[in-house]
């Protein structure tokens, strides 16, 4: 009763209220199944708003799974877990744990399922800078994409790829925005897509790509199933910013910059993946500081700081040197260093 009170308290959009049917149900939850899907549920609803709740939740499944033989389970949340960590900028624990998930999907015969898993690893080695990395985790994705034909998670592991490589014109060549700096990509002049599309879009513009959609293209446009999250706003406002800084003077006006730049303080402090909140913030730092507004400048560059130090914190010391080649990471704030993580890199070990 307490999940199906909390779905509906979602689907509401009173996450208070889920919260609460959850708390209500771990009360009263008498046996580790029971336990393992009042944590899952939590991790649900805090997935789109707070990270490491979220984590520490779909963490919990796991354990609770682990402790009730519940294989099937065990993989699904290790899944959540893994995408959470993403979030929280937890890479070493999200690469580690989506490894685990996806050898137990592929255990249970279930490919597609292995491929969702291994997305959470793209997605961390990107988050990083990690090229290379993310190319090859996102093609094991694909692989076992198409070994259970799941195109969505197909076109989920281009992304991967799309967002570690530079913007390219339709002819192949990097754009003279591009040539003329490192920037966090391109923006959209207005978003009419569809809610299910708004990482799309981000992405496609991001890229210097228009609306066309090319032979093969449905699924990047529809494939995301997040609607406007936490993530999708940073990455659609920072986009455009950086489109405003790449155009200098000859780009909006002033009214249109001071609407991106409130857009972009009203999000400095949202909860989203760092790899998509940190670009945002550079570029919008950058457009604050041409523009002359002080304030915002301030602002953004203060909690460009924030996220950049708090990713290099917790980066596992093999990828600390990528994460401090990140052109965004290289904006000004993030130049008072924080130490990266020494010693081995934290592991999800299996409980078994």
């Amino acid at each position: 009763m307490s999940e199906a009170a909390a779905l509906v308290a979602v689907a509401r959009g009173d996450t208070a209220g889920a919260l609460a049917e959850l708390q209500r149900g771990e009360a009263l939850a008498a046996t580790e199944e029971e336990r393992l899907r009042i944590a899952a549920m939590r991790g649900y609803v805090a997935h789109a708003s707070d990270p490491a709740e979220a984590h520490a939740a779909f963490a919990a499944a796991v354990d609770h799974a682990v402790r009730a033989g519940a294989v099937v389970e065990e993989a699904t949340y290790r899944t959540g877990e893994a995408a959470a960590a993403v979030d929280l900028g937890e890479l070493g624990a999200a690469i580690a744990t989506a490894r685990r998930a996806a050898l137990l999907w592929e255990h249970l015969g279930r490919p597609a399922l292995a491929a969702r898993a291994l997305l959470a690893a793209a997605a961390a080695y990107a988050t990083a800078g990690a090229a290379h990395d993310a190319g090859r985790a996102a093609r094991e994705a694909m692989a076992r994409a198409r070994d259970g034909g799941d195109r969505r998670a197909e076109a989920y592991a281009w992304w991967a790829i799309a967002d570690v490589s530079p913007p390219v014109t339709p002819k192949g060549s990097r754009p003279p925005s591009a040539r003329r700096r490192s920037s966090p990509g391109a923006a959209p002049r207005t978003s009419s897509a569809p809610r299910r599309a708004s990482s799309a879009t981000a992405r496609r513009r991001s890229r210097g790509m228009g609306a066309h959609r090319g032979a093969g293209s449905q699924g990047l446009h529809d494939a995301d199933p997040a609607g406007p999250s936490a993530g999708a706003r940073p990455r659609l406002v920072g986009t455009r910013a950086a489109r405003l800084v790449n155009a200098g003077e000859d780009g909006a006006g002033d009214g249109g910059k001071s609407g991106v730049l409130a857009a972009l303080v009203s999000l400095a402090d949202t909860r989203a993946a760092p790899g998509t909140r940190g670009p945002a913030l550079a570029a919008g730092h950058e457009l604050a500081a041409r523009a002359g507004r002080g304030d915002a400048a301030q602002r953004l560059l203060t909690a460009l700081g924030e996220v950049a130090r708090d990713l290099v914190r917790r980066a596992p010391p093999e990828l600390a040197t990528a994460v401090q080649a990140l052109p965004w990471w290289r904006a000004p704030a993030p130049r008072a260093r924080a130490q990266p993580r020494s010693g081995p890199s934290r592991r999800v070990t299996s409980r078994r």
